[in-house]
């Protein structure tokens, strides 16, 4: 896709403040070693959490819907045959 990603950045509030002022615990993770112990911190609050999932610019992520596709064309690795 020409070194088109996932998003475009888009400059936001800081929603681990938001979440902070709103007396919700909240983490960020940043990278795939992270998730499991960001997941175990949200499942042991009782009540609501936040998790920031990080996720690169130059990440895909998947399953990709090609564009003017329906479900049943989503792309969900790297690499097929028309890649």
């Amino acid at each position: 896709y020409a070194g088109n990603y996932h998003s475009a950045h888009l400059p936001g509030p800081d929603y681990l403040k938001l979440a902070e002022a709103y007396g919700v615990p909240a983490v960020k993770a940043s990278s795939p070693a992270e998730v499991d112990d960001a997941i175990r911190f949200a499942q042991g609050v009782g009540g609501p959490a936040l998790i920031w999932f990080e996720i690169a610019g130059e990440q895909n992520i998947f399953p990709m819907m090609p564009a003017g596709k329906g479900l049943s064309d989503l792309i969900e690795t790297w690499g097929g045959p028309e890649e």
